[in-house]
């Protein structure tokens, strides 16, 4: 039996702070539906209206709809992804940064990070189509033919990408929310707005406080399940948070369950205690998919990593055989 399940593993604290109305101290909010997933914008001064920022929301993320979406076969990815061939294609600016991003994450982590895992995730059932039972060796062998980030080539200076193997296809999802984040954190900021919270899919960016506060209030949510029980509080005035997790998306067959967190050097699910890891930042993309490249390496690797970062921490929760959760910070944490 499969079960889905997806939700925000983190959350904005106090839920109490929620307001709308034409005060200078209120604290307004845009919310919707984006990318597969949902956003808020949550801010406090008056000098842009709700529709000034509305329309520059559209704007931005209409656009990463259009280069990224991996559900909307009109969308660049889908048309890269249909294209079973060698040749060079021109790609948006904002494909060519994530895509540089993606390799250089990918080679610091020996691969744990790869945008072409997308055939490997469809095989196990995590995908758009219904899967039952396990893979078998030869399933997996044959699909882990047409992965690896070495079958990618990103060429900068001209803006164009091309496959070695035509049948590559690639899925940004790992790090495309939080590039919007930025995006849109950055557009705020050049638009004058000096308390904002915004945050996309669970991926959150955020700058000043919000009325009667000195910080906004994020809280990692418990690796149970349960979005009420909280397991860590940061306080912040600036930067970026992004969590990945295991506990919410997984798949049960014969009563084994199987993370939807693929190795990409195995080709299966990891099998460590590691439920979710939240990095904090200044860059939400960066934090995005270093999140996520955690979660496939593990505590230990995951750990030493991070620390060697400069301008990044992390926070890693286990879960041991127990039941009992396990926190392990970087010490900047």
């Amino acid at each position: 039996m499969i079960h889905h399940f997806k939700t925000l593993l983190i959350a904005i604290l106090p839920l109490g702070l929620i307001a709308c109305g034409s005060r200078k101290d209120a604290l307004h909010e845009i919310s919707g539906e984006t990318m597969g997933t949902s956003f808020l914008l949550k801010w406090s001064e008056e000098e842009k209206s709700e529709d000034e920022l509305s329309d520059a929301l559209q704007r931005i993320l209409g656009r990463y709809e259009a280069e990224l979406s991996n559900w909307d076969d009109s969308s660049w990815v889908m048309r890269f992804n249909g294209q079973l061939d060698t040749e060079w294609h021109d790609a948006p600016p904002t494909v060519i940064h994530i895509l540089e991003e993606s390799k250089r994450i990918h080679g610091q982590t020996d691969g744990a990070l790869d945008v072409t895992v997308s055939p490997l995730i469809e095989l196990w059932g995590f995908g758009s189509s219904e899967v039952n039972g396990i893979p078998s060796d030869e399933d997996i062998a044959q699909v882990m033919g047409r992965v690896g980030m070495d079958q990618l080539v990103v060429d900068s200076a001209s803006g164009r990408v091309r496959k070695l193997n035509p049948k590559l296809s690639i899925n940004c999802s790992a790090i495309a929310k939080g590039y919007a984040v930025d995006e849109i954190a950055e557009w705020l900021q050049e638009a004058g707005l000096k308390n904002y919270l915004i945050e996309i899919g669970g991926e959150i960016r955020v700058m000043g406080h919000p009325p009667g506060k000195t910080a906004w209030t994020v809280g990692v949510r418990e690796p149970s399940g349960d979005a009420a029980i909280i397991q860590e509080k940061v306080a912040m005035q600036s930067g970026a948070v992004a969590t990945s997790g295991d506990y919410l998306n997984f798949t049960e067959v014969d009563g084994v369950r199987y993370s939807h967190v693929i190795d990409p050097s195995t080709g299966r699910p990891v099998k460590h205690a590691l439920r979710s890891v939240t990095i904090i930042g200044e860059r939400c993309g960066t934090a995005d998919a270093m999140a996520t490249a955690c979660m496939v390496m593990g505590t230990e690797r995951g750990l030493a990593w991070v620390e060697a970062i400069d301008g990044y921490e992390a926070c890693f929760i286990e879960q041991a055989q127990s039941g009992d959760y396990r926190v392990i910070k970087t010490t900047g944490y």
